[in-house]
């Protein structure tokens, strides 16, 4: 029985255009996006308020050798980048009411949602650079 299957098999030819497999990962990531913004409507103020100036952080820090795509990136250099974000978020809106509160726990948000997002775009980037040949 096998062996009949194995014989018919060789005789059929695929059209060129099933001979790659289809890959769906561009909806994946749409429909990965989509469910980001919807979780990022229902985040506390603070993170809403934080988590445009880490996208915006990591924009610019997305080229080819850039420290996000290290194999370990440097955890003081990432310490010092959310200390900037933090004084960016300071000087955008300087009469914000939470601004007295501890500024260690906004720290470790900043942090928190940097690392988040670098993991979010290191995989999309491993993802996306299997499919073409260099």
């Amino acid at each position: 029985m096998n062996e009949l299957m194995n014989r018919e098999g060789a005789d059929r030819k695929l059209p060129f255009y099933m001979s790659w497999p289809f890959s769906d990962n561009l909806y994946a990531e749409e429909e990965d996006e989509k469910d980001l913004e919807m979780l990022l409507g229902l985040c506390p103020k603070t993170a809403r308020r934080v988590w445009p100036a880490v996208e915006d952080w990591c924009d610019r820090m997305e080229y080819d050798g850039s420290m996000m795509y290290d194999e370990c990136p440097d955890p003081g250099e990432i310490h010092r980048q959310a200390l900037r974000i933090q004084e960016h978020i300071r000087k955008e809106d300087p009469d914000d009411p939470e601004e007295g509160t501890d500024t260690s726990r906004l720290q470790d948000l900043i942090e928190t949602l940097l690392f988040q997002e670098m993991h979010r775009r290191r995989r999309r980037r491993r993802r996306f650079r299997r499919h073409f040949i260099y």
